[in-house]
């Protein structure tokens, strides 16, 4: 039960805590393989509950060896050429 002078709660939440934000993250990888893939890029975007981008957000590009790129299955190197990434992991 709340007492005097406490901020109401909703499900465990303080009111003033709740926000109608979205984190968006986006990884890419050499592949789909957890323990022998690569992760080579990660991208953040925040947005408000009507989809509206609330500010830069984070683009992360992780350098990889040629090894690991050379060992990515076709679709994945067509899909990572065509965007430019392989070009800017190395």
């Amino acid at each position: 039960m709340a007492g005097v002078g406490s901020r109401p709660r909703r499900r465990g939440l303080l009111l003033s805590a709740v926000r109608d934000e979205l984190v968006w993250i986006d990884c890419e990888m050499t592949g789909l393989d957890l323990k022998s893939d690569r992760l080579i890029e990660i991208a953040v975007l925040v947005t408000d509950s009507e989809l509206n981008i609330l500010g830069d957000g984070l683009d992360v590009v992780i350098h990889t060896d040629d090894a690991a790129l050379s060992s990515m299955v076709d679709v994945v190197t067509q899909m990572h050429t065509r965007s430019g990434l392989i070009e800017e992991v190395r």
